[in-house]
């Protein structure tokens, strides 16, 4: 490739605790990354909010951990999030499925980004049975209200290393909410469809325009290398001819879209040895070729060997652009969080592009 990537450490202010099995969204609107949930051996299961100003890389907390309020979104992890309009409102950012102390989580909330209130959200329709998820991949679309998103799942978890046993593609239309308060499910495949992937957890989802692409995930000790993609307007499922440098098999890892790219890190395979990676493959979704990126660092050094963690795309800070004195310089993808086989970590870095 032309461009030599970067690792670089951020040194952030008031870092939120290690945790893994968390989400990061980016907020474009406010040039901040949020995060929510999250577990560790130490605190067990979170439902803070953690804000990350990247113009001054400092954190501040949205909203504190908290096990008795019921107007909070219940703590989780291995949930995913997405900030969206919906009905043309303020931006909120949406936290559904997941697991928690209770088991399994089949539950929507909504975090205003304006307030920070949460409120739980009514869904009807084909309603997937609970599950873990480990990424969704979000569309967003024009229509004549202006822009709309829809939210994609497949598969997911039904125990930490077991699939629930579902083959079919869902979509949360935040579209056509009917009300404030309830949002419609929409089984868009039959689980006939061929070819078709198999039921797996761990993998990933992103969406470059209206198409979703998959890749790995595991279920029991096997373990996939495949690329899917399903076209979210035909709603079918593709097996496509890619050549070049492919990534191993792996689950738990994270697909970041930029542009027309997808940027896959971190992740883990089970057999013959567990072993968790800290490669970087990026798929161009306009040639289908895969490439392994040669990655320089910065000191103190790369991250190291993750699975869990959560990565977004983020741009670089208004501020430094402006004046020259914020540290993100440049677009990215910045990842937070995740663990190894021997502890669970709570860095930031960005991989700048």
């Amino acid at each position: 490739m032309s461009f030599q990537p970067v690792w670089r450490p951020l040194v952030t202010e008031g870092l939120p605790s290690p945790r893994a099995g968390h989400t990061v969204s980016f907020n474009e609107a406010t040039n901040e990354c949020i995060v929510f949930g999250g577990a560790s051996h130490e605190t067990g299961f979170s439902n803070d909010v953690y804000i990350l100003d990247l113009s001054s890389l400092t954190w501040r907390v949205g909203v504190k951990q908290s096990r008795t309020n019921i107007q909070s979104a219940p703590a989780r992890y291995e949930h995913v999030a997405a900030i969206v309009r919906r009905n043309g409102g303020i931006p909120q950012l949406l936290v559904m499925y997941g697991a928690g102390e209770e088991g399994l989580r089949g539950d929507v909330w909504a975090l205003d980004l304006e307030t920070y209130r949460w409120s739980v959200l009514e869904t009807r329709g084909n309603i997937p049975q609970a599950r873990t998820l480990h990424s969704s991949g979000h569309i967003v679309l024009d229509s004549s209200s202006g822009k709309a998103d829809r939210l994609y799942i497949f598969g997911g978890g039904l125990t930490i290393d077991r699939a629930v046993p579902d083959v079919n593609v869902y979509c949360l239309d935040v579209i056509y909410a009917s009300t404030a308060d309830s949002l419609r499910w929409i089984q868009v495949t039959t689980g006939r469809e061929q070819p078709s992937p198999l039921p797996r957890l761990g993998h990933s989802l992103a969406a470059v325009g209206t198409t979703m692409y998959m890749f790995g995930g595991m279920d029991g000790d096997q373990t996939f290398d495949e690329l899917w993609i399903f076209d979210t307007v035909k709603h079918t499922w593709s097996l496509p001819d890619t050549s070049g440098d492919r990534p191993t098999a792996r689950a738990g890892h994270t697909a970041t879209a930029v542009g027309t790219q997808l940027y896959i890190f971190g992740g883990f395979v089970k057999q013959p040895q567990p072993k968790v990676f800290d490669d970087v493959y990026v798929f161009n979704t306009e040639t289908m070729v895969w490439s392994k990126l040669s990655v320089a660092a910065l000191p103190p050094g790369p991250p190291c060997a993750v699975i869990d963690h959560d990565a977004c795309m983020i741009h670089a800070s208004p501020r430094h652009q402006d004046q020259g004195t914020a540290t993100v310089s440049k677009d990215g993808v910045l990842i937070f969080g995740g663990m190894d086989l021997s502890g669970i970590y709570n860095y930031v870095f960005q991989l700048e592009l």
